[in-house]
């Protein structure tokens, strides 16, 4: 919405929103976010809403333990050990991966 949002007032006006760029933002944005969502989801083996060590494991098992470990305590903000979807999705969660 940033690009589409020309006056960075952050709000998309009428005018904003019928330019090319600004439908065809947002249009990405959710796209991008329904990928996201489905990649946590293709990752979440026993649809808990978190995903663990093990579920990682399965999914990226080119990584070794330690590595994921690693990634799961850079990424996990409300330390719970595991990570929610918003966790995954962060700079340090999937991107990292």
């Amino acid at each position: 919405m940033k690009k589409a949002d020309t006056n960075k007032d952050k709000k998309l006006s009428i005018e904003e929103f019928n330019k090319p760029e600004g439908f065809n933002t947002l249009r990405a944005e959710g796209e991008k976010a329904k990928d996201k969502l489905g990649e946590f989801t293709s990752v979440d083996g026993d649809e808990d809403g978190v995903l663990d060590v093990g579920e990682l494991m399965e999914r990226f098992p080119n990584l070794s333990e330690k590595r994921v470990k690693n990634l799961v305590k850079q990424a996990d903000k409300d330390k719970d050990g595991q990570l929610n979807s918003d966790e995954f999705n962060s700079e340090k969660g999937l991107e990292k991966l």
